[in-house]
């Protein structure tokens, strides 16, 4: 599985990082998921916190190990883990962990109530009977 596979099963973003790479970046800066072995098909997750998180890295990296996920890279508050796109239970930590959140899903009865609620806000909204 590519990182494009992945993100698209699982509604997420990518953006090419600075080195060229395919990502999906997470909520804070740094914090991404990328692809870590192609051949093996493993993916990782990097976490880096401009403060000091140390509380929040080390219970996510005792929730990865748990899974059966492995930590390549450990810090204070910033560190490395890779795990399996096949497992569930690894991609819910893995996108936990990396604060990544999935493309919004609206249904058609959502869009048109958000519709309407533009078109009385700005009455000059192209569309408008």
């Amino acid at each position: 599985m590519t990182i494009q596979q992945f993100a698209s099963k699982h509604r997420l973003k990518t953006r090419v990082d600075t080195d060229g790479t395919t990502i999906i970046p997470g909520r804070y800066p740094g914090c991404h998921i990328y692809e870590h072995d192609e051949e093996v098909g493993e993916f990782g997750v990097v976490f880096i916190s401009s403060s000091v998180r140390t509380l929040f890295w080390n219970k996510r990296k005792s929730e990865a190990e748990a899974t059966g996920m492995r930590v390549v890279q450990s810090g204070d508050a910033e560190g490395a883990i890779v795990f399996d796109p096949e497992k569930p239970e690894q991609v819910r930590v893995a996108l936990r962990t990396a604060r990544v959140l999935p493309k919004r899903r609206m249904s058609e009865e959502q869009r048109q109530l958000l519709v309407e609620q533009l078109r009385r806000v700005n009455p000059r909204t192209p569309g408008k009977g």
